[in-house]
């Protein structure tokens, strides 16, 4: 049985220390090379730079520590929150375009409502029509409603329609 002398000791604790300093040094370098990746092509590299400049110090080397650990979670945070407004962005491309257009919102209500109509001429015939044009009216109101309501939360306004021509 060996015995634990002073010297071992202090030589066994600074290889935990180094080991758990490098065990964080690798972390932190792999979370900010994630929260880059997450972050996408376009702002990701130009991230990555900035948040390893933050890590390191003002020295430039300063020592990986667990509070470190914690803002690089937070820049995997950050690039999950980036990459999460980068796709509602993409997610709205559509909505806008129909919102900007005037004969995509005038579809978007017509056809439905049309449809509507349709079906209930079909099954009930035009008594159905007549006995329910106030839901037929309620379903074109409601994604007329939904169309404004769209171009108020989206600050959208469509152009203006054009001028008639008199044919003379």
């Amino acid at each position: 049985m060996a015995v634990l002398s002073y010297s071992r000791l202090k030589a066994w604790f600074k290889r935990q220390a180094r080991s758990q300093s490098n065990l964080a040094r690798i972390s932190v370098s792999g979370l900010t090379g994630l929260a880059a990746l997450l972050a996408g092509r376009e702002r990701g590299p130009a991230l990555r730079d900035e948040w390893r400049a933050h890590l390191a110090g003002e020295n430039g080397h300063d020592p990986v520590t667990w509070a470190k650990i914690g803002e690089a979670v937070g820049f995997v945070q950050a690039g999950l929150r980036d990459r999460g407004q980068d796709c509602a962005d993409a997610a709205w491309r559509p909505v806008d375009a129909v919102l900007r257009s005037r004969v995509l919102s005038n579809l978007f209500v017509i056809i439905p409502t049309g449809v509507d109509t349709y079906i209930v001429l079909r099954h009930e015939g035009t008594i159905g029509v007549l006995t329910s044009f106030e839901s037929i009216f309620i379903v074109g109101a409601m994604l007329y409603g939904v169309i404004k309501a769209g171009r108020w939360y989206r600050n959208i306004e469509p152009p203006e329609p054009r001028a008639r021509q008199t044919k003379e």
